[in-house]
């Protein structure tokens, strides 16, 4: 918390704004961390319900959604997501096409058909 405070005074010095004491900056990061983790838990919920629709195999693109969420405000929408844009090369048209990948964790190695993703080593 030292450095905390240390680090926010010096920031505040920089930009000519009033410093904190240590008690104000714990408040301050009291507030910071449930909405990290509320904002991380939302996040995850909305990726698992759309990977649920991948693993399903859910080939409409119709079916899966963005979603929009800013916490403050308690805004949240969710939209289709648009097709990729055809594009031209030596007068041929191309179109994206499907590809397995493999992604790699620290659980393994998981194969997901019709998505393109390129991971540099």
């Amino acid at each position: 918390m030292d450095y905390i405070v240390a680090a926010s005074n010096l920031r505040a010095e920089n930009y000519n704004i009033p410093a904190a004491d240590r008690h104000q900056s714990k408040r301050i990061a009291g507030r910071i961390i449930p909405a990290i983790a509320t904002t991380t838990a939302a996040v995850a919920g909305l990726m698992c319900l759309e990977l649920l629709k991948l693993i399903q195999g859910q080939k409409n693109i119709g079916s899966y959604r963005t979603a929009y969420l800013n916490l403050a405000v308690q805004y949240f929408v969710l939209s289709q997501p648009c097709r990729p844009q055809s594009f031209e090369v030596s007068s041929t048209t191309v179109q994206p096409q499907p590809v397995s990948v493999r992604v790699c964790n620290g659980f393994g190695k998981t194969s997901i058909k019709g998505f393109s993703h390129t991971n540099p080593e």
